[in-house]
């Protein structure tokens, strides 16, 4: 959510406030949590949500070329997963998994789209 447009966020919200009307005010909250945490960091962090025993780290990727947005994540028990690591180790190695892929894509020559002639549906 943190990284949608806009007008993705307001129907993504709404919907969410709709579907788990009961649940709302809580997860509105760790919405802002993960919003602030984003601001921050540059990746959100996950503990224990939903009554699981599972922590994860996520950070969200823009793919321009292809108006995509994609979430690559870790995420494993808890006991393996302490929020110290997510930030000090699993984050950063996210972050760095983006820098490396961006570059990786610049590199790129880009997709190239076979002849009209060869294209049969």
């Amino acid at each position: 959510i943190v990284a949608a447009p806009l007008r993705e966020q307001t129907s993504l919200l709404k919907a969410l406030s709709q579907r788990f009307a009961q649940d709302w005010p809580l997860l509105r909250e760790r919405i802002e949590t993960a919003h602030a945490e984003y601001a921050r960091y540059g990746f959100i962090t996950t503990q224990r949500s939903w009554n699981r025993d599972v922590n994860g780290v996520a950070i969200p990727f823009f793919s321009t070329p292809r108006n995509t947005l994609y979430v690559f994540n870790f995420a494993g028990p808890a006991t393996r997963m302490p929020l110290k690591r997510m930030r000090r180790e699993l984050g950063p190695l996210l972050l760095q998994l983006e820098q490396e892929l961006r570059e990786a894509m610049k590199r790129s020559p880009g997709p190239r789209l076979a002849p009209p002639e060869i294209y049969e549906p």
